[in-house]
C-alpha cells in the first residue's frame, strides 16, 4: 500500500494573508443605489413590428 506525500498544513502558511483579505466585511450600499431609476429594456412592441395593414397580403400570397 503506497503512502500519501506529506503536505505542509494550509493554516501556517496562508494564514496571514487569508486573515488580511477576510477580516473586514466590503462597504455598506446605501438603499438610493441600490434602486434602478429606469427600464432596463424598451416596452414590448404590440404589433411585434409588423403593419397589421398589409398583414393579409402576407398571409393569403406567401
Amino acid at each position: 500500500m503506497s503512502e500519501r506525500p506529506a503536505v505542509p498544513a494550509r493554516d501556517s502558511v496562508h494564514a496571514p494573508q487569508e486573515a488580511s483579505r477576510f477580516s473586514l466585511l466590503p462597504r455598506r450600499i446605501p438603499l438610493d443605489e441600490m434602486v434602478e431609476s429606469h427600464a432596463a429594456n424598451r416596452p414590448a412592441d404590440p404589433a411585434f413590428g409588423r403593419n397589421p395593414e398589409t398583414d393579409w397580403l402576407i398571409r393569403t400570397c406567401a
